[in-house]
């Protein structure tokens, strides 16, 4: 299989739904993968949610809360023009790493992109003025897998400025 899949990968998702308790809520996520050809990565998952008082977005808000998951050396934002520079490998704190990636496969199952590697996690929680929870920390074992299908057809593929040429 001769692909090139180094580079910078994003999902940006969205669901609107009517919670069982009769609240509305939005959910957003964003996945983004950072892929070098030397097999490093670094990965950042993010979920917010809004909750609101009555059955639509136009009622008042009732709450609020997300959680983040990452692979990467030290905290990492979507925005940091250091995560860009990650892909271009050229030394210093940016290149660090601290996960890798491969494509896997069992049989009959489709081929898959799995990301593993030491990061960061947070969540926090707000409802009714109320703290439901809050918290970060470092993570050991943090492991990500999306098929090699839904990357190319569900996520947006941008090649680094800073990735030279010859890689590509």
């Amino acid at each position: 299989m001769n692909i090139s899949l180094t580079g910078r990968w994003e999902l940006q998702e969205e669901w609107r739904e009517i919670r069982k308790d009769g609240h509305f809520e939005v959910r957003k996520q964003s996945i983004v993968l950072w892929l070098r050809d030397d097999d490093m990565c670094q990965y950042l998952k993010k979920m917010t949610w809004t909750s609101y008082v009555g059955r639509s977005a136009d009622t008042e808000e009732y709450g609020e809360g997300g959680d983040t998951e990452s692979i990467c050396v030290g905290r990492l934002r979507a925005a940091d023009d250091d995560a860009d520079a990650f892909l271009g490998g050229n030394g210093g704190d940016a290149a660090a790493a601290a996960g890798s990636w491969e494509l896997t496969s069992r049989c009959c199952c489709p081929v898959r992109v799995t990301l593993e590697g030491k990061g960061w996690g947070s969540a926090s929680a707000i409802e009714d003025d109320d703290l439901i929870c809050a918290g970060s920390g470092s993570l050991d074992n943090v492991k990500f897998s999306v098929t090699l299908k839904d990357l190319q057809e569900k996520y947006t593929h941008t090649l680094s400025s800073l990735v030279p040429s010859d890689v590509l």
